[in-house]
């Protein structure tokens, strides 16, 4: 397993804030393309609303992605 952390903003509870997702992910095929953007549900630890993170993987990085931590 890979990590590796994306940045998101977030307007719940209607505060401008921002979180760092670490994002898990399997070891991708040398030489495969870049994998297309994803969509993984993260839960805000400001206000325990579900929210959507959608986000460009880092080259190398493959599927399934899981969210590991939020902070």
């Amino acid at each position: 397993m890979n990590n590796f952390e994306i940045e998101v903003s977030c307007n719940s509870g209607g505060t401008s804030h921002t979180h760092t997702i670490v994002v898990e992910s399997s070891r991708g095929v040398h030489g495969a393309s870049p994998p297309t953007k994803v969509r993984l549900q993260y839960t805000c630890p400001v206000t325990e609303e579900a929210l959507m993170a959608i986000f460009q993987p880092p080259v190398g990085a493959a599927r399934p992605f899981n969210i590991a931590k939020v902070k």
